[in-house]
């Protein structure tokens, strides 16, 4: 799952938010051992603290969404 975009973040829905939250790999993952790694960890970062915002003020974790999106 590469990472998506701040753009694309503040278009998801609570569901495609909890996807991200529960199967997102690491920021800067797809970077690591590149020259810009530190760049792309920041970049990242920054997209998951916003992510996470969202995902929140849309009430976060319910047992039924979490049902529905599963492991």
């Amino acid at each position: 799952m590469s990472y998506p975009t701040m753009e694309q973040v503040e278009a998801m829905s609570h569901y495609d938010l909890a996807v991200m939250w529960r199967f997102q790999g690491s920021p800067g993952q797809d970077a690591i051992g590149k020259p810009n790694f530190e760049e792309k960890l920041q970049e990242q970062l920054k997209i998951q603290k916003r992510a996470m915002e969202r995902f929140e003020e849309l009430g976060g974790w319910n047992p039924a969404l979490s049902k529905t999106v599963g492991w």
